[in-house]
């Protein structure tokens, strides 16, 4: 397994820039606040529709999240540790399975109808999982919101005040400080939404769909951030 040095860590906190990290998430954060406030209700319905522009925008946002994993394939295996690979696999099939079902496998792009068997057992009568069982719909998204509390707050303050708690061997997955902004705005816009909408007065539109997008970027981060490191680390060890 491979095994980094502290500075070899240390290295990979340079690999996101601050347009990713910092500007990006926050400016999200004002323009979902502003949409709120701001935005006629049936601008709001058009925005939220499946091909509307919030929509769209996420839905790019996690495509562009699967091209990174794909594209981290090859120099995933020319450094050939299991870890690595292992790790990559379980990404790719999570980001190519978030952006299957956004766009129900193509058909919110090419406009095909749902079969009896789909139309039968999906809720919304689409072609794809995530309506047809709480385990293919709120399981996955609770795993994907506890990741990013986990990866996202807890290990960057491990990091930081306690980095012996955390294995040195796993340290080529482990995510930093960088991913604190988006992991804090989505766990506040979680509380909110969670918290108003216990009393049906979520301030959220929709709120699902406004997590969502953050947890699309989040992975989209990650991925960019991985795929440097795998490269960088990749290069060094064929030298």
């Amino acid at each position: 397994m491979l095994k980094l040095t502290d500075q070899q860590f240390a290295n990979y906190k340079t690999h996101i820039p601050s347009l990713l990290w910092l500007w990006f998430p926050l400016a999200f954060a004002i323009a979902f606040i502003a949409i709120e406030i701001f935005l006629p209700q049936d601008v709001k319905i058009s925005w939220y529709s499946e091909n509307g522009l919030l929509e769209v925008t996420h839905t790019a946002i996690i495509f562009i999240a699967v091209l990174y994993c794909l594209m981290t394939i090859r120099p995933a295996l020319k450094l050939a540790d299991p870890l690595v690979i292992a790790w990559l696999c379980i990404a790719t099939f999570g980001a190519v399975y978030c952006a299957g079902e956004e766009v129900s496998w193509g058909q919110h792009i090419f406009g095909w109808q749902s079969s009896n068997f789909w139309s039968a057992i999906n809720d919304q009568g689409e072609t794809n999982l995530h309506n047809t069982s709480s385990w293919l719909d709120q399981k996955p998204r609770i795993i994907v919101e506890v990741g990013i509390v986990i990866s996202g707050l807890i290990i960057p303050a491990l990091q930081k005040w306690s980095p012996q708690a955390l294995p040195t061997q796993f340290r080529i997955i482990y995510t930093n400080a960088y991913y604190v902004v988006c992991a804090a705005i989505f766990v506040i816009f979680k509380a909110v939404d969670s918290g108003f909408g216990a009393y049906s007065a979520s301030p959220f539109y929709r709120g699902s769909e406004t997590l969502e997008h953050f947890m699309f970027y989040y992975i989209l981060i990650y991925m960019i951030d991985f795929n440097k490191r795998i490269n960088h680390q990749s290069s060094q060890t064929l030298k």
